[in-house]
């Protein structure tokens, strides 16, 4: 089965579900926050975005890979920073365990 991460089933790049700002820890919700709650299979899927942006705000100096490696999710060594975004994000959805 092929996954994608939530903003891509939200409507890709152009409609990002939320950003935080590392300067301020703002976050932004975009079109695809919106669109989130109506992705078949992800009924939490707003909860995940907010869950994970709340992540970002709470560890605005520490990148996608600083965040899971100090909650001990599992990534491969070469993965690309979307590919751990991601990871925390599925991670998130399962209940915070790997």
């Amino acid at each position: 089965m092929t996954t994608y991460p939530l903003w891509h089933m939200a409507g890709g790049n152009s409609a990002l579900p939320a950003w935080t700002s590392p300067q301020t820890g703002t976050v932004v919700l975009g079109d695809g926050f919106f669109v989130a709650a109506n992705i078949p299979g992800h009924p939490d899927a707003q909860g995940v975005i907010v869950a994970h942006e709340l992540l970002h705000v709470a560890n605005r100096d520490m990148s996608h890979r600083q965040i899971a490696d100090a909650l001990g999710i599992k990534i491969e060594d070469k993965a690309t920073d979307d590919q751990v975004n991601t990871a925390i994000s599925r991670w998130i959805e399962n209940g915070c365990k790997n």
